[in-house]
């Protein structure tokens, strides 16, 4: 495919009016093309570029439930299992918690960026991992009991990734390019 064909296919995105995308194209482990279309931050008129760093959102969700589902086939878990097994730190409530809670947001633990709004701090600002945990652990209640509702929460998907951490051996990141990447 030619740089021509991708500007091509790329040239609604390429306006001063609406969000972009970046673009690279890798042959055998090499860039050999790259481009940035469009604006990264319409407000600020902030236009994209191959270096431009994105907020991926929950895209991550799945590789991290990923990494729980190939620890449960390795036998390193259970879904079933109480995430003080692998976090005994973190307190427990009336009713167990299990990571399978975690997965399906019904565990009713509050969700971490709710609590960083309420201290007047934003999602986009950096937090520490260590610093969400705090927080996240330091509730005295859960929002429900768990598995009697639904209600997303960041928080289960920050604290499986600290499990997949306790249960491999491995951050999640060199667990994922290890055993998905």
């Amino acid at each position: 495919i030619s740089p021509d064909t991708i500007d091509t296919i790329f040239s609604e995105w390429n306006q001063t009016d609406v969000p972009g995308g970046a673009v690279a194209v890798i042959q055998k482990g090499e860039i050999v093309y790259s481009k940035g279309y469009g604006l990264a931050d319409m407000e600020h008129d902030i236009v994209i570029n191959p270096s431009t760093v994105f907020y991926i959102g929950s895209v991550s969700k799945q590789f991290v439930t990923f990494s729980i589902l190939l620890l449960r086939e390795q036998g390193k878990l259970d879904l079933d299992d109480e995430v003080q097994e692998y976090l005994p730190d973190f307190p427990r409530y009336e009713s167990p918690l299990t990571i399978r809670h975690f997965i399906h947001h019904t565990s009713g633990v509050r969700d971490y960026l709710t609590l960083m709004d309420l201290k007047g701090r934003s999602y986009l600002d950096h937090t520490e991992m260590e610093e969400a945990y705090e927080l996240i652990k330091n509730q005295e209640e859960l929002n429900f009991t768990p598995g009697e509702r639904y209600l997303y929460s960041n928080s289960c998907y920050l604290m499986l990734a600290m499990i997949v951490e306790e249960a491999s051996g491995m951050s999640i990141k060199e667990f994922a390019e290890k055993e998905i990447f």
